[in-house]
């Protein structure tokens, strides 16, 4: 690596002299898929002379593009590392030092390779719009963010809903303690619990309170878009001029913004991350020219614009399989609230004047609704993580937990019907000492003394016939020897 460092700052500083820029490479970062070099430019000279040559570095450097900004003391030139090195995010929380913030995300490691966290009560975060075409990372970033979240904050404290209308990002997540409700994959219901959002926001409002935190997240808005319209907009811009006051985030992902969305981006979204995608679309994104998007590699290669600064992302990545252990670590089961346990009451969509049979309104139906699993959730949390612990509190817990046994006994008669057909000598009921002599494989020695034994134990008396040592000099075998001392015994 370090030959390989000190080769490409020689051809920086060659070609730079080549065109008439005095500079020198004076340090630089190694992040886990980029590495940056530190340029210092001579008096007089501009930053615009060296932008211009970012096609000629890459082709000098053997790159297919290099990224060119500006610090406030040098030059940053940033090409792809030859040898990347994935980012997780379970190791990555493990190795942060000290205790984190409150309703802090994780979001990955910066451009110097040090761990960036967004916290979302500050007023310069609050709501957080992504932005990248497919295979940007849109949908990994989220996840590490709903997991880094959950798993630093007790529903207590933090409550999530998940809208995701494709239905294939978030669905490991049902079951965690955190969420309002499950995992929404239907648009129209998932305009539903917006507009509930908002209810709880005025409710907020009235009675003057912020929390426990409130996170949306949206996966693909431009899905959501489609089927509800303009609705979507006014609801969205009620909870984004609104939300941060009464401890409601929103965060959101999208491909494109569409027309509409614009002048919505360009007021009410506070921080913003890019992805890779063209030109014009990272000007929307960014609402900055020249900002570099289109040049991102893909794959959790981000652009980070906050509090009117930019900086690098390299997105930690979340498994399906470590999602579900998010849950099971939480006190939860994967995806055992895939299926609502509660139906939606049918006049949670009349208007909220018309009262039902029970004499509650629809608002007041929804707020049960949404309660409800909260109340419980609660209750998981603060006792112990099993299943058995908590079943005088939730009559549905007796459900999980016989769910529960009969998958560990499943488990248990598989893991035992692989080691008898692994090891056909395993008995449970024997000792280790039997089991171990059971399975060495028998010798020809070990079966000419089982078939000597029961011969021999009438004869308590006599000795056992003795081999005459002279027919080993005659070439006689053993075996010969041994045959013949069976006879003997036999005969007698």
């Amino acid at each position: 690596m370090r030959s390989l460092l000190d080769h490409q700052a020689d051809g920086i500083e060659y070609t730079l002299h080549s065109h008439g820029i005095s500079a020198s490479v004076v340090g630089g970062n190694i992040s886990p898929r980029l590495i940056q070099f530190h340029i210092k430019l001579e008096a007089g000279v501009k930053f615009s002379r060296v932008a211009a040559l970012a096609e000629e570095l890459a082709l000098a450097l053997s790159v297919s593009h290099c990224r060119i900004t500006r610090d406030v003391y040098y030059i940053k030139i940033e090409v792809p590392r030859p040898d990347p090195v994935a980012v997780r995010l379970f190791p990555l929380m493990r190795n942060l030092p000290g205790e984190l913030p409150e309703n802090a995300p994780v979001l990955g490691l910066d451009e110097s390779g040090v761990p960036l966290l967004l916290r979302l009560s500050s007023p310069d975060i609050a709501h957080i719009l992504i932005c990248g075409a497919t295979g940007s990372g849109k949908t990994v970033l989220t996840r590490s963010i709903i997991a880094s979240l959950a798993l630093q904050n007790p529903p207590d404290r933090l409550r999530l809903l998940l809208i995701d209308v494709k239905g294939r990002g978030y669905h490991h997540f049902n079951g965690l303690p955190n969420l309002v409700c499950p995992v929404v994959t239907d648009p129209l219901d998932g305009l539903h619990r917006l507009k509930w959002a908002v209810r709880h926001m005025e409710k907020r409002e009235e009675q003057g309170i912020d929390s426990p935190a409130l996170v949306i997240v949206i996966d693909e808005m431009a899905d959501l878009t489609a089927v509800s319209g303009g609705q979507l907009q006014e609801v969205l811009a009620r909870l984004l001029e609104g939300g941060h006051e009464t401890g409601i985030h929103l965060i959101a992902s999208t491909q494109k913004l569409l027309p509409n969305q614009v002048s919505l981006a360009r007021n009410n979204w506070p921080t913003r991350i890019v992805g890779h995608t063209t030109s014009d679309e990272a000007k929307l994104a960014s609402g900055l020219a020249g900002s570099g998007a289109e040049k991102l590699m893909g794959r959790g290669d981000f652009l980070l614009f906050a509090k009117g600064e930019a900086a690098r992302l390299q997105v930690a990545h979340i498994s399906p399989a470590e999602m579900e252990q998010t849950v099971v670590h939480l006190g939860g089961v994967p995806g055992e609230l895939e299926t609502p346990r509660h139906q939606i009451p049918k006049q949670m969509q009349s208007q909220p004047e018309q009262r039902s049979l029970r004499g509650k309104n629809a608002t007041e139906q929804e707020e049960e609704y949404y309660e409800q699993p909260r109340k419980k959730a609660n209750q998981r949390q603060f006792q112990q993580s099993t299943a058995t612990t908590y079943q005088e509190h939730d009559p549905h817990s007796q459900v999980v937990s016989e769910r529960l046994t009969h998958y560990q006994n499943t488990i248990q008669q598989r893991r035992q019907q692989k080691e008898e057909e692994n090891y056909p000598y395993y008995n449970p009921a024997r000792t280790q000492r039997e089991t171990q002599q059971a399975k060495r494989q028998p010798r020809q020695a070990d079966k000419w003394e089982e078939e000597e034994i029961p011969e021999q134990r009438p004869l308590h008396n006599q000795p056992p016939p003795q081999p005459n040592p002279t027919n080993r000099s005659e070439g006689v075998s053993s075996n010969t020897i041994r045959n013949n001392a069976r006879n003997i015994a036999c005969s007698k």
